[in-house]
C-alpha cells in the first residue's frame, strides 16, 4: 500500500482521538439477509468462447448451471458491516476438474471448470464459496463520527467492496469489486463529493525480495450536483497508475489489443519485419487520466442520460516493431521484445529491457434516451468510442486512441444485447476468452473503437409479465484490418482440420496483426446487427421465469485470417464471419 495512504489514515485517526468523546446508548443491532438463486440453462452456436474465432461455426454448447448470492448486513446505528458470498457450479462434470477446488477467474488452472465454474457430479456435497464483499461502513464526518468537528455528514467504507456511485452508467469507467476505500460527503443540499481508492497491486518489500509487483492503484473523484429537480450532473476525474505487470483480473484496466499483451512479455520476440505480440516490461510505467461528465435528466415520461469522457496520459511497452522513436530503460532484463538481431538493444537483450513510450488520447461519448407511456417503454442508444487506424501499429509505440475503463466487469451496454453484451447469462459473451475482442469489455473492438446505434422496447402485458426486444447495429470507429489473427496457432494445441486451435492462443493480444505498419490496411467497419426477444414472468411471489433469444448477423469487420487447415497458414486467407445464436432461460428466486 502506498505510503501516502498510510499517512492519511494516521492523520484521520489522530484527529479522531483528539476530538472529545461523546457516547450515547448503543442502538439495537439489526441483521438482514438478502440475495438470489439463479438456475440457468443456455444453448449457443458460434459464440466463439473457446476458440475466439467467429469465422468457424463448429463450436456449440448447451449447459446448465446455478449461481447463488447471499448478502448479510449487520447494522448498529449508522455503522454497518457487509458480507457477500457467492456460489457457482455447472450441472455435471464438464471439465474433469474438481468441484471443490475450482478457482474463480482461472479457466486453465488446477481445479477450475469453464470460466472458473466448479464441476458438479454425483454425490457432490461441498464446494467453494467465493467471498465477494467484506467491508465496514461508518460515519466519517458530522455528529457521532470519526471526525465530529467537521460540520457536514459523510461516510467511509473500507474493505472489499463494489464500485458504486462513481458514475450513473454501468461499465463506462468502473464497475466490479475491489479492495480499498470509498467515501461520500454531503457538502450541502444538492452537492455530494465522492472518492474511491482501489489498490490493484502492492509492492510489499520490493523486487529485491522477489516481489515483481508495483504499487498499482486507481482513484476516482466526483461531485454530484442536482441544480433542479430531475437533473443530476456528475463531473468525474479518475487516475490510474500501473508499473510493470497489472493484476487485471477479469475485465480489468488492461485488455490485450492491437497485438499488445495485457501482461508481461517474456521470451525473445520475432524479427522486426514480422512483428508479433508486444507487452510490458517489469519497469514499464503507465499513468492514465480520465475526465468527463456523467448526467441524467428526468421529466415526466422522458429521460436522457448523456456521458462524455476524455482520456489522456502515457504508458511504456516493450515493442516488437521498430520505429524511429527513442527508447528508454524500463527495468532489468527478463526477456521479451525484439530479438537482438532485429533491433539491437530495443528489448529482450541481456542487460536492461528497453521500452517505447505511448501517448494516450481517447474519447467516449454515450447518450441514451427513453419515453414511457403506461406499460410501454421505448429507449434509444448511441455511442461513439474512438479508435486507432489499421496503420497505427501499437507494437511500435504509436499513440493509443482507444478508450480503456478502470474496470468494466463486461457490463457496458448492460441489457442491450445477449451476444455482444450481457442481459441474462453473465458468463456467456462473444469471444469471452479474448477480452480485447469483447464489445462490452474495454469497451470497444480491439484497437478500432466502437460505434453503437440501438433501440429497446419493454411492454408489461400484465404487472407480472414483461415482454422485451432489442435491436443493435454495431460498427468500429476505424476500419479493421481483417488479416489479423483472433486465435492463431499454438504448438501442441488441439487441432481443427489439422490447424492448431486453443483458447486465447494469441496470448490475449486482441486481433494480432499479421501485417506491419503501412502494409496494414483497414477493410471494413461493420461488425453486425444483433436482435433480442424475451420475456420475464413472475409466476409466484419472489420467483420468476426469464427467457431470451439473441441472433447476431455478423458483419465483415469480424472477419479474420486464422488458420483453418494445415495448408492454410495464419494471415494467408481472410475467412468470413458466421452468424451467432444464443438462447437462455433462468428461474430466479430473490429474497
Amino acid at each position: 500500500m502506498r505510503r501516502g495512504l498510510t499517512v492519511a489514515f494516521a492523520v484521520i485517526a489522530l484527529l479522531g482521538v483528539l476530538a472529545p468523546p461523546v457516547f450515547a446508548q448503543a442502538p439495537a443491532p439489526k441483521v438482514t439477509i438478502e440475495g438470489f438463486i439463479d438456475q440457468t440453462t443456455t444453448a449457443e452456436q458460434n459464440m466463439s468462447i473457446y476458440d475466439t474465432d467467429v469465422t468457424r461455426s463448429k463450436d456449440s454448447e448447451w449447459y446448465g448451471r446455478e449461481r447463488g448470492r447471499f448478502q448479510i448486513t449487520g447494522e448498529v446505528g449508522k455503522v454497518k458491516g457487509v458480507f457477500l458470498f457467492e456460489h457457482d457450479a455447472n450441472f455435471g462434470t464438464s471439465s474433469g476438474r474438481s468441484y471443490a477446488d475450482a478457482q474463480e477467474g482461472s479457466p486453465t488452472g488446477a481445479g477450475a471448470g469453464p470460466f472458473g465454474r466448479g464441476d458438479g457430479s454425483l454425490n457432490t456435497e461441498f464446494g467453494r464459496l467465493e467471498i465477494v464483499w467484506l467491508y465496514t461502513e461508518f460515519p466519517l464526518t458530522g455528529p457521532g463520527s470519526l471526525l465530529p468537528f467537521v460540520p457536514v455528514n459523510g461516510t467511509l467504507r473500507a474493505g472489499f467492496q463494489p464500485f458504486e456511485n462513481d458514475t450513473y452508467k454501468l461499465g463506462v469507467l468502473a464497475f466490479g469489486n475491489y479492495g480499498g476505500l470509498h467515501s461520500e460527503i454531503d457538502l450541502m443540499p444538492g452537492l455530494r463529493f465522492t472518492w474511491t481508492y482501489a489498490q490493484m497491486d502492492s509492492s510489499l518489500t520490493g523486487r529485491t525480495d522477489g516481489f515483481i509487483r508495483s504499487d498499482n492503484f486507481a482513484t476516482i473523484f466526483s461531485l454530484e450536483l442536482s441544480p433542479y429537480k430531475g437533473l443530476d450532473v456528475k463531473p468525474v476525474y479518475a487516475y490510474l497508475h500501473a508499473g510493470g505487470i497489472v493484476s487485471s483480473g477479469d475485465h480489468g484496466p488492461r485488455q490485450g489489443r492491437g497485438g499488445v499483451l495485457d501482461s508481461q512479455l517474456t521470451g525473445a520476440g520475432p524479427t522486426a519485419t514480422s512483428g508479433g505480440t508486444a507487452g510490458f516490461g517489469l519497469g514499464a510505467e503507465e499513468d492514465r487520466h480520465t475526465i468527463g461528465v456523467d448526467a441524467k435528466w428526468r421529466s415526466g415520461p422522458w429521460s436522457v442520460d448523456p456521458t462524455i469522457f476524455y482520456q489522456f496520459g502515457s504508458r511504456e511497452i516493450m515493442p516488437t516493431v521498430l520505429s524511429g522513436k527513442s527508447s528508454k530503460s524500463c527495468g532489468p532484463a527478463g526477456g521479451g521484445g525484439l530479438a537482438a538481431g532485429a533491433g539491437g538493444a530495443i528489448g529482450g537483450v541481456v542487460g536492461t529491457q528497453r521500452c517505447y513510450s505511448q501517448d494516450i488520447d481517447a474519447w467516449l461519448f454515450d447518450v441514451r434516451a427513453g419515453w414511457q407511456n403506461g406499460p410501454l417503454t421505448l429507449e434509444g442508444l448511441f455511442s461513439y468510442i474512438s479508435g486507432n487506424t489499421a496503420k497505427q501499429d501499437l507494437r511500435s509505440g504509436r499513440p493509443i486512441h482507444y478508450y480503456q475503463a478502470v474496470d468494466t466487469n463486461a457490463v457496458y451496454a448492460y441489457e442491450w444485447g445477449a451476444i455482444t453484451s450481457i442481459t441474462l447469462d453473465y458468463l456467456t459473451l462473444l469471444n469471452y476468452e479474448n477480452s480485447g475482442l469483447q464489445l462490452s469489455d474495454g469497451p470497444g473492438y480491439d484497437k478500432y473503437g466502437e460505434v453503437r446505434l440501438g433501440a429497446r422496447a419493454k411492454y408489461n402485458v400484465t404487472p407480472d409479465f414483461l415482454l422485451r426486444g432489442v435491436i443493435m447495429a454495431l460498427m468500429t470507429a476505424e476500419d479493421v484490418d481483417t488479416h489479423g489473427i483472433s486465435n492463431g496457432s499454438c504448438p501442441g494445441a488441439p487441432t481443427f482440420n489439422g490447424a492448431a486451435q486453443s483458447q486465447g492462443c494469441n496470448g490475449g493480444a486482441g486481433l494480432l496483426p499479421t501485417r506491419v505498419g503501412p502494409q496494414s490496411k483497414g477493410s471494413d467497419n461493420y461488425l453486425g446487427t444483433e436482435f433480442n426477444l424475451g420475456f420475464e414472468w413472475h409466476f409466484a411471489p419472489n420467483i420468476a421465469l426469464l427467457w431470451l433469444y439473441g441472433h447476431l448477423f455478423s458483419g465483415n469487420a469480424l472477419n479474420n485470417a486464422d488458420s483453418h487447415s494445415a495448408s492454410n497458414a495464419v494471415g494467408s486467407v481472410v475467412h468470413s464471419a458466421r452468424d451467432v445464436d444464443v438462447t437462455t432461460a433462468v428461474v430466479r428466486y430473490t429474497f
